[in-house]
């Protein structure tokens, strides 16, 4: 997907000139203003780093799946797994996903394991992946703000 993303995004870059000149033919885009597509070489690397990214995310999981005994899925299923879930809770139907993402899980699992343990599974994935790392955040958050404040005490002590 990654290889697919990168050969489209240069086709666009590269076929975006020649539509630019037929489309403005059209009395109504005749003023239209577009932005200049260039090559740039850093795209495919964020694009790798986040590739990258999903290993890891993809690997928690993998660690989850094995702590529960589930061993029978593939890691390029629970990779394609997690990636359809992640788009799944974007539909803004429910607070944060809840509910959604269970459901694809549950969906998604149901060759590999019993709904129960998919269940499970979605709620301690997204308890580590998001609701933890969301709290370490708000830790050193109140860390550094709570150094603001003494910086601030000080200045105005002298």
């Amino acid at each position: 997907s990654f290889a697919l993303v990168l050969i489209i995004w240069f086709f666009v870059v590269l076929v975006s000139k020649p539509l630019e000149k037929k489309i403005r033919k059209i009395k109504f885009f005749e003023n239209m203003t577009t932005p200049k597509a260039r090559l740039d070489y850093k795209i495919p690397l964020c694009g790798f780093l986040t590739l990258l990214i999903w290993l890891a995310y993809s690997s928690v999981a993998l660690i989850i799946l094995y702590s529960m005994k589930v061993q029978a899925m593939s890691f390029y299923y629970l990779f394609f797994s997690i990636c359809v879930a992640s788009v799944a809770i974007l539909i803004p139907v429910t607070l944060n996903g809840w509910g959604i993402r269970e459901g694809t899980y549950v969906f998604l699992f149901s060759k590999f394991v019993e709904p129960g343990k998919s269940l499970l599974f979605s709620i301690i994935f997204v308890l580590i992946n998001t609701y933890f790392l969301a709290l370490i955040g708000l830790f050193l958050e109140f860390i550094k703000l709570r150094k603001d404040e003494r910086k601030k005490m000080k200045s105005i002590n002298k």
